[in-house]
């Protein structure tokens, strides 16, 4: 018993410092318009390579497998960003998506090793877009809605309509969403009256 006890306090101190060093990374929660593409992308890269040291440390598989998600987010925001070839239109999508994930992920350590999450990281982990996409399974009166009420729509490419849809960002175009299950992005773009 007191073996376990060590790895979780040990976890708990990293756990603490991993969510603590998010606070660092503005590109998680400062506004779209305040920022830049390549301090995006050098911020990404520190991150990515900051998870990297992190998980062979990591005492549990929890924690463990937390930061691979995180890490994977990262990538992935990395690689889309690089497609775009400096794009704006495609560097939002990719930053919001990775805001989701990453406020997703940090919620669920946040939550496992009873960390408060204060400050600007606050606002992707409780109140901003992640909030957003993890509380997109609650149900109104018996069918999936999205936190604001409104109906999940259906992925245009697999046919999923319900809480494994998120709702990843809002912009002048439309709402943003992905699919969980196929990982397609998509956007509804919004109505003209």
């Amino acid at each position: 018993m007191g073996f376990n006890w060590q790895h979780e306090k040990s976890d708990h101190w990293r756990a603490r410092e991993i969510v603590h060093r998010l606070e660092d990374h503005r590109m998680l929660y400062d506004p779209y318009e305040a920022e830049r593409i390549q301090p995006v992308i050098e911020s990404a890269e520190r991150l990515r390579d900051y998870l990297a040291e992190q998980i062979p440390q990591c005492e549990s598989a929890a924690l463990r497998d937390h930061l691979r998600d995180m890490q994977a987010a990262v990538r992935r925001c990395l690689t889309r960003i690089h497609r775009a070839q400096s794009r704006i239109d495609e560097l939002w999508p990719a930053v919001s998506e990775l805001r989701s994930r990453v406020g997703t992920t940090a919620e669920a350590i946040a939550d496992r090793f009873d960390i408060p999450v204060n400050g600007d990281l606050a606002r992707i982990v409780y109140n901003g877009e992640s909030a957003v996409a993890a509380r997109a399974a609650a149900f109104v009166r018996g069918s999936p809605r999205t936190p604001d009420g409104a109906p999940f729509p259906t992925c245009p490419s697999c046919g999923v309509h319900d809480s494994r849809i998120r709702w990843t960002a809002d912009s002048p175009p439309g709402r943003s969403w992905w699919c969980t299950v196929c990982d397609t992005h998509w956007t509804i773009r919004w109505p003209t009256t």
